[in-house]
């Protein structure tokens, strides 16, 4: 970004006057619109191109160039081979960025990676709000959102996602009241909000019954004490 700084009026001469609009100009055509990305998407197929988009914006969103791992991205080709990304049919089926340091927040712009099955992003310092775009990604399966710094609420949107099975959101900074829409998530077996804001009742919709065969996490026991009679809390192991 470039920065200018007020000083005092300066005299120049009629030459160096005339240069000064051709510089500035020569400046403005080197830039990228902010529009599009650092990254050229334009030899994908129309699906793959969208799909680039989004895997782009992530990146650059994320503070890409500060991962601890962030091999192929946005030099390879074919997105297939950057780091953390698994394919099926050319296109990105999962994403593991899990304990990577991802800084800053994840773009709306995620949901152009319409065939995402598996996204784990969990363990790192990502911010900001959990993008609603997520209720449309219509494949989804796991969602492992966990230990971050999300806050704002629940969107509401992810109810929406028929497919989901795990949805890890706890240890964030996630304030509101637990969505009723999630009662809409016939697949979901595992669900994780301990370890942040939320307030207000459990939706009676939403099924939060615990397996018994795995053990309470430390600071979930008290939390299954404000559960509906009958209903407990689901817990799984890190293994998905």
């Amino acid at each position: 970004m470039w920065w200018t700084t007020l000083r005092s009026p300066q005299k120049y001469s009629l030459p160096a006057l005339l240069l000064l609009p051709l510089a500035f100009a020569a400046c403005e055509d080197d830039s990228i619109s902010p529009d599009e990305p650092g990254y050229d998407c334009s030899a994908q197929s129309e699906n793959g191109r969208r799909e680039c988009l989004g895997l782009v914006a992530l990146f650059e969103g994320t503070n890409g160039p500060g991962w601890e791992d962030s091999s192929g991205w946005l030099a390879d080709q074919s997105p297939c081979s950057w780091f953390g990304a698994t394919c099926e049919g050319g296109s990105v089926t999962e994403l593991d960025l899990s304990h990577n340091n991802l800084t800053g927040s994840i773009p709306p712009e995620l949901e152009y990676v319409a065939g995402l099955e598996t996204l784990r992003m969990w363990s790192n310092q990502l911010s900001g709000s959990i993008p609603p775009e997520f209720g449309t990604l219509p494949d989804l399966k796991v969602a492992l959102l966990d230990g971050n710094q999300f806050t704002g609420p629940i969107p509401s949107e992810l109810g929406n996602l028929s497919s989901l099975e795990h949805l890890w959101l706890a240890g964030n900074q996630l304030t509101g009241s637990i969505p009723a829409e999630l009662g809409n998530l016939s697949s979901l077996q595992g669900l994780f909000l301990y370890s942040n804001q939320l307030t207000g009742p459990i939706p009676d919709r939403v099924d939060v019954r615990i397996l018994p065969r795995f053990p309470f996490p430390p600071n979930l026991e008290s939390e299954s004490s404000r559960c509906p009679s009958g209903r407990q809390r689901r817990v799984h192991h890190r293994s998905l």
